[in-house]
């Protein structure tokens, strides 16, 4: 005969009590002991977020201020390379007017008087002059009168009566005035020109001879 099998079923009451303990142990294992941190968590979570983007703000401000202080410097140069510009074209647009105005006057002297030409002198009648004292006359010599003009020289004048019709040297032109070859001319200086080759001893007839 088996002896009898131990009864495994608990009484109701103590079942109910192990279920009550094995549910509170289960709640604590998923609370972990704090349950206020839990249910902090979703406020530092939203406190971290705020405090993120205050930062993020921040240094997007202080981009834009060194942005803008960077645009204000290279407005500031532009400003002073355009005045400096606009001082330049001052300049240059006065240095072309006085280039004008000189070239200009250049250009009316050249036409006033061109250089190294002497003007074509009119011809002065001749007048023979009679001594006193019935020695022999010198020969009269006929011819024109010039004034120098700054720039001339004895060559050029010789060479412009010559174009005008009178067959004069500049030795006859100097040896008609008693100059030597390196003898300069003055301006408003008078010469007498030999309308033909002078002689030693032959006197000028300066008495009718214009002034050209």
């Amino acid at each position: 005969m088996k002896p009898p099998e131990p009864d495994d079923r608990k009484p109701p009451a103590r079942r109910r009590w192990i279920d009550r303990l094995r549910f509170c142990l289960l709640l604590g294992l998923l609370c972990g002991g704090k349950p206020s941190t839990w249910a902090q968590t979703p406020e530092l979570i939203r406190q971290q977020e705020e405090e993120e983007a205050r930062r993020k703000v921040l240094r997007a401000s202080d981009i834009l201020d060194q942005m803008e202080g960077t645009v204000e410097g290279h407005t500031r140069e532009l400003q002073q390379l355009q005045q400096e510009l606009s001082r330049i074209k001052e300049e240059l647009r006065g240095l072309r007017e006085r280039l004008a105005q000189a070239s200009a006057a250049s250009s009316e002297s050249e036409k006033a008087k061109p250089k190294g030409e002497a003007p074509a002198p009119g011809p002065s009648p001749s007048r023979p002059t009679s001594r006193m004292d019935g020695g022999p006359q010198p020969r009269v010599v006929t011819g024109y009168y010039y004034q120098v003009q700054p720039g001339d020289t004895i060559s050029a004048i010789a060479e412009a009566y010559r174009q005008s019709g009178v067959p004069v040297t500049a030795a006859q032109i100097r040896a008609a005035n008693g100059l030597s070859k390196k003898e300069k001319l003055r301006p408003g200086q008078k010469l007498f020109i030999p309308k033909t080759g002078i002689k030693k001893g032959a006197t000028p007839d300066t008495g009718t001879a214009p002034s050209s």
